[in-house]
């Protein structure tokens, strides 16, 4: 793979290829100018046309035609459709809970951190908040 950087000159050298360069782009297709001397082949069904009268190529982006899908192709895409997501164990677990307990709140098992107010810090202590909750440690 070659990455070459265009700018808006006219006449971009192509690394390590002595005598090459890129002389115009346009949508979908490159100019190269090739030294004298070397032969240009063309592949016109792979966008490579060449114009040997003034050391010039032409490389274009060739547009494929389209690829009909065949009918195994549609029926395995229905099928995908059609499958149910996996289960989720999660889920599950959380559906289980909700049954054996119907009138408890969803988030009334969530965790709590223990938080101390200031005025119940003891002399000579003081207050390390974590986001687990609050510990007292001498100071």
């Amino acid at each position: 793979m070659l990455s070459v950087s265009i700018t808006d000159e006219n006449n971009v050298p192509i690394p390590d290829h002595a005598g090459y360069s890129i002389v115009g782009i346009q949508n979908r297709r490159v100019e190269v100018q090739y030294p004298n001397g070397v032969a240009c082949e063309e592949f016109p069904d792979l966008g490579v046309v060449c114009q040997p009268n003034s050391n010039r190529a032409s490389i274009s982006l060739v547009v494929a035609d389209a690829i009909v899908p065949t009918q195994e192709s549609l029926q395995s895409t229905s099928d995908a459709e059609t499958r149910e997501a996996p289960d989720n164990p999660f889920a599950r677990i959380r559906a289980a809970n909700a049954a054996d307990n119907p009138a408890a709140e969803p988030n009334s098992q969530r965790f709590r951190p223990r938080r101390i107010p200031p005025e119940d810090v003891p002399e000579g202590m003081r207050v390390i908040s974590t986001p687990f909750g609050d510990r007292l440690v001498q100071e």
